[in-house]
């Protein structure tokens, strides 16, 4: 029997500081896995006995958070001359009763709850491994996350069993099936473990990782031994209140003494702050150990505990965590409260007694945080939430303050017994809670210029400098001309509704736009800005200027406040034509939030231009035998449905990739690439599906195929050329759309083959000799954006301004990826169903129908910029006719041309977004005059 030593460790902090600007970075997760003598059998069931001499590891991180995980998932690892082993054990509250429905093998494993490894041997691919709570298996070898080798089989099995509290997985993989002889001792690997608890909610893996468990980068590292003690490690907690706590034991199983470093430390910009001990095991024992460290640092860290044996490290864990900043923040509330008092004693008499009277009570405030701030390491979760809360009252009452002095200074006429402030504001600067106005004119006013039938937009902020939250209402927004008064239904009022940036941040934006319910209502919190969003639909009316007010009041009484609006009305009509073709890649009636009025969506995206509709090859798919036949007819009714809806409205796009689609169902039928059973099985099935687009009454012009999205890659262009040919062969009227992705002139060359509308991004376009290039083969051209995190993005600069670069270089449409996603949860900013955190989705999911966007919005005043200037070079052509005398409207026309030049130029010097609207709002001010005086 081993005898087991219990040795408690409190040690004292060791502050290391390298070189200045030498940044300490945060090192990958490490584990050595042993040689085990005897495998454990592949049952579901783990038992000490099989695997006592595996490396054991816990997941450190929930995916994209810097939480700890809350169900727990430990993992085992050994190794023997044939094969790798793993067992999972998956500690879970809730464990479905239902079984999976569909394949067992490479079917929709990640619907389920599933543990998940990936193995990167060399730099080329990695390795995907997933077995499901029901037994389902999953595997696949992949370039790149978007280009999974699904018809890999490796030999390898698995097994499963459920129990009250959470169920296990066992997995042996063999080195043969991985092309492999057994690696040498210290052959290093990268590789993940991750799990998908869907019935709980959590994704968590043992690396941490950002946005999606495919980051190879983000790997950790698994070495390979053969006799080394082993690291069980059952506690490491790295809490809020800055304790972090490491408890565990080592044994050393083998007739050797052993001797080991274990060592805790937090990286801390240009230093790190290192806790290590040794430790000496004797032969066949066991030592526990536990690591209390303390640090004052704030913000999110990393904590790291590494285990070595001489220069070779055993085991590493990396712990997201964040400690709050109480100290900081408390440091910096002090300074402003200096300020304010400094401030208060130069303002009006008034108003600097009301301020100077509220900083006396904040300054309590601040010395009872102060007081328990000095206690944060003895803190509770709950402790330190309070000063956190406490701390945000403190701030609000200081920013209520600031807001007075602040509006002083600006030398704005506060009406006695006022409790907010309205004030002008751009409709595409997104609008954050603590704004403030730069400068507010002397009885300012809002002013919007359209053609009639155009879109106008106008926008002004309220902000609250009471000490409470406001409940206001509008109580009118009115406007009227000699010709009369802009009917209420014209008129859209909304509020904006403030999320989060991106999932990883805490910074809100009022990106969202909700109407206001009928009794006009918007709320303000107390020293916050919130903002009434106005869109007025002209259609209809006569040219004009039409004069009226914003008028804004407490719900329940009080003093209102009012703002000025002037709406200009063109006497020119926004024409319907050129009319561009516009793809968002929305997925709209299969959109899983877009409930419970699809319908609704749909029309909010044809309102908004869009007029190309995805219908994936995924709902053709064709049953095929291994000659390549289609053994039973093609069961259509979701395609249908889908483009019965959409088609009266524009194209359908047979979109994703139908050749990397056609290419997995003929792997899985036996079918080898590009053999005649695999062209017989595509040109049947792409006939089979043109033919019975035809019988829906579609001709070639209303429909186009998408054979690989952004074929950049050599496999991905490959396969576009290969099917494209056979595109080409089953039926040359059949068009082929390319989204192209790279600048690389060959590619691009070889694709104008099997292309008859090119969709480049915005970078390939602007390339010079991509751009030549492609006008040099004569065929339509759109052009297409795409970035993740997109509430980050300008509204002008990225949405807006695809008209306008469409314009410039007389394309026939544009888009971007993509208007609603399905994977998204649009008001949280994050996308957990396929573990993606990165957004793009432009609307949100209401009670009834979308919630636009700003961004939304601006994207659809690019389209009607696109026709406004469109319409100028009409006029200039036909003036040129009738002999008259274009050359001022002809340099305003060269100026619009060239402003998507120049807003590319105030992308790259990161321009705010209210100089780039400014200048665009200036080119169409200029445009119109030009346009009128040309009628």
């Amino acid at each position: 029997m081993m005898r087991r030593v219990f040795l408690l460790l409190v040690m004292v902090a060791v502050s290391v500081d390298l070189c200045a600007g030498e940044p300490v970075e945060v090192p990958k997760p490490l584990l050595a896995i042993p040689r085990a003598e005897t495998p454990p059998v592949i049952d579901g069931r783990i038992t000490e006995a099989e695997w006592q001499g595996a490396a054991v590891i816990s997941f450190a991180t929930a995916l994209g958070t810097w939480k700890e995980p809350t169900r727990p998932t430990k993992i085992y690892a050994s190794y023997t001359d044939s094969a790798l082993y793993f067992a999972f054990d998956c500690a879970q509250q809730k464990i479905p009763t239902t079984s999976l429905i569909g394949e067992k093998h490479d079917g929709d494993v990640f619907h389920e709850d599933c543990v998940e490894m990936f193995l990167q041997i060399n730099e080329n691919f990695y390795y995907q491994f997933a077995v499901g709570i029901d037994g389902s298996t999953y595997d696949a070898m992949l370039e790149t996350p978007a280009h999974p080798t699904v018809s890999w089989n490796p030999n390898w099995k698995s097994a499963v069993r459920k129990r009250i509290s959470g169920w296990d997985a066992e997995i042996e993989i063999s080195f043969d099936s991985l092309g492999i002889m057994i690696p040498r001792p210290e052959t290093q690997w990268r590789a993940n473990f991750c799990r998908e608890n869907r019935s709980d909610g959590e994704f968590t893996s043992w690396s941490p990782v950002k946005n999606t468990f495919h980051e190879p980068e983000n790997f950790g590292v698994i070495t390979f031994a053969s006799e080394i003690p082993q690291v069980r490690l059952q506690r490491f907690i790295a809490s809020p209140n800055g304790v972090i706590q490491t408890v565990g034991e080592i044994v050393n199983r083998s007739p050797k003494v052993v001797s080991v470093r274990i060592e805790t430390y937090v990286p801390l910009g240009t230093r790190k702050r290192v806790f290590s001990l040794p430790l000496t095991i004797e032969p066949r024992d066991t030592q526990k150990f536990q690591l209390v460290d303390e640090i004052q640092d704030e913000g999110r860290l990393h904590a790291v505990f590494e285990v070595s044996l001489g220069k070779t490290y055993l085991y590493r864990i990396v712990r997201p965590f964040e400690v709050p900043p109480i100290r900081s923040r408390l440091r910096v509330l002090s300074e402003r409260l200096k300020t304010l008092n400094n401030l208060a004693a130069h303002l009006p008499k008034e108003v600097s007694a009301r301020i100077l009277s509220n900083l006396e009570a904040l300054k309590i405030r601040r010395d009872a945080i102060s007081k328990g701030a000095q206690f944060i390491l003895e803190s509770t979760p709950g402790q330190l939430q309070g000063l956190m809360t406490s701390l945000d009252l403190l701030e609000r009452g200081i920013r209520i303050n600031e807001f007075l002095a602040h509006f002083q200074d600006l030398k704005v006429s506060i009406q006695p017994g006022a409790e907010f402030i309205l004030w002008p504001a751009d409709p595409w600067v997104q609008l954050r809670p603590s704004d403030l106005p730069d400068q507010i004119p002397h009885d300012p006013e809002i002013n919007a210029l359209v053609y009639r039938g155009e879109t106008a937009y106008m926008a002004a902020n309220i902000t609250n400098f009471s000490d409470t939250n406001l409940d206001l209402r509008i109580v009118s927004c009115r406007l009227a001309s000699e010709q009369g008064v802009v009917p209420a239904d014209r008129i859209e009022l909304r509020s904006v509704a403030f999320v989060k940036e991106d999932a990883d941040t805490q910074t809100l934006v009022g990106d969202a736009l909700p109407l206001l319910d009928e009794a006009g209502r918007i709320a303000v919190q107390s020293g916050q800005t919130n903002q009434v969003f106005i869109k007025i639909h002209t259609k209809g009316l006569g040219p004009g200027e039409y004069f009226g007010e914003l008028k804004v009041s407490p719900l329940t009484g009080g003093v209102a406040q009012t703002i000025k609006l002037k709406l200009t009305v063109c006497p020119l009509d926004l024409p319907d034509t050129p009319k561009p073709w516009i793809c968002t890649w929305g997925d709209i009636l299969n959109i899983s939030w877009a409930k419970p009025n699809p319908d609704a969506y749909l029309k909010d995206a044809v309102d908004h231009g869009v007029n190309v509709f995805l219908v994936s090859p995924y709902l053709v798919a064709p049953s095929l035998g291994k000659d390549g036949e289609i053994t039973k007819p093609i069961d259509y009714k979701r395609h249908d449905r889908l483009v019965n809806a959409y088609s009266p409205y524009g194209m359908i796009a047979g979109i994703y990739s139908i050749g990397l689609a056609y290419d997995e169902w003929a792997k899985k039928a036996g079918i080898e690439y590009m053999s005649p059973a695999y062209r017989k099985g595509f040109i049947g099935w792409l006939r089979d599906w043109i033919n019975h687009l035809k019988s829906l009454g579609l001709d070639y012009k209303d429909f186009v195929f998408e054979v690989v999205d952004e074929p950049a890659s050599e496999a991905k262009f490959k396969t576009h050329m290969d099917i494209g040919r056979l595109v080409r062969e089953a039926d040359p009227r059949a068009r082929i759309l390319v989204t192209a992705n790279t600048n690389n002139l060959d590619y691009l060359r070889q694709l104008s083959e099997v292309v008859d509308i090119w969709v480049p991004h915005t970078s390939v376009l602007e390339d010079e000799l991509c751009r030549k290039f492609i006008e040099s083969t004569g065929k339509e051209t759109w052009v297409y954006v795409c970035s993740g995190d997109s509430k980050r993005l300008d509204t002008i600069g990225y949405y807006r301004a695809l008209g306008w670069q469409s314009f410039a270089r007389q394309l026939t449409g544009w888009g971007y990826f993509a208007h609603m996603w399905w994977g998204e949860l649009p008001w949280e900013s994050s996308n957990t169903t396929n573990k993606r955190l990165a957004t793009y989705s432009t609307v949100y999911p209401g009670t009834n129908g979308p919630v636009p966007s700003r961004r939304w919005e601006a994207f659809w005043k690019g389209h009607e910029d696109f026709r406004a200037l469109h319409l100028l070079r009409k006029l200039i052509s036909d003036a040129e006719v009738a002999g008259k005398d274009v050359s001022a409207a002809y340099a305003t026309l060269m100026e619009a041309e060239k402003a998507w030049d120049e807003l590319k130029r105030m992308g790259e010097k990161r321009s705010p977004t209210e100089e780039r609207s400014a200048y665009v709002e200036e080119i169409r001010r200029r445009v119109a005059v030009a346009s009128m005086k040309l009628q």
